[in-house]
């Protein structure tokens, strides 16, 4: 059931496959059309990773599982990737991911994104952040952008990589790590 909301996005499991085949390594549904169904939506969206052929990450059955990074090995470096999201809307307000909860990864549970950070950070070499974040059309980071990427740096980010805005964002690095606040 379309959810009270302007935009509603879907596809089928199949769309995970023809992602695979065009080279995609990994993929997130931390964001503000993760649950544009409803409950079902949600319950398809997670049948759907479970037998994904690809890594799903920012959505799961509990925090645990929405929140649990992809890790692998490129060339001998240990990549961890995060997703949440930071958009506060229906999606973030009734489909968080806790726990015995499914949902989504939310970057409004600042603390236990940061905690996820820090775990990845010990046991891999480089941790990326993927935040469905900012306002759209808006090309300038917020201020709470800029506070959540000083605290993921704080936290051993590598890179923060965002998007959301529908315009591009600028980017830099803050002390050690990259931030794309928005592509």
């Amino acid at each position: 059931t379309e959810q009270a909301k302007l935009y509603h996005f879907r596809t089928t499991p199949a769309a995970l496959t023809a992602l695979q085949h065009s080279g995609i390594d990994a993929v997130t549904m931390a964001n503000n059309h993760s649950v544009d169904y409803g409950p079902q939506g949600l319950t398809d969206s997670i049948a759907a990773k479970r037998a994904s052929p690809i890594p799903v990450v920012g959505i799961g059955a509990d925090d645990t599982e929405a929140y649990r990074p992809y890790v692998t090995k490129i060339n001998g470096v240990r990549l961890a990737v995060v997703a949440a999201s930071q958009i506060y809307d229906l999606t973030n307000a009734n489909f968080r991911a806790g726990p015995g909860r499914p949902g989504i990864a939310s970057a409004l549970d600042r603390s236990k994104l940061l905690s996820v950070v820090r775990q990845a950070k010990a046991e891999a070499d480089v941790v990326v952040v993927y935040l469905h974040w900012g306002i759209e059309g808006q090309s300038c980071p917020t201020a709470e952008q800029k506070s959540i990427a000083g605290d993921l740096s704080a936290a051993g980010a590598t890179a923060v990589v965002g998007t959301h805005a529908h315009v591009m964002l600028g980017s830099g690095m803050l002390g050690p790590t990259y931030v794309g606040y928005g592509f």
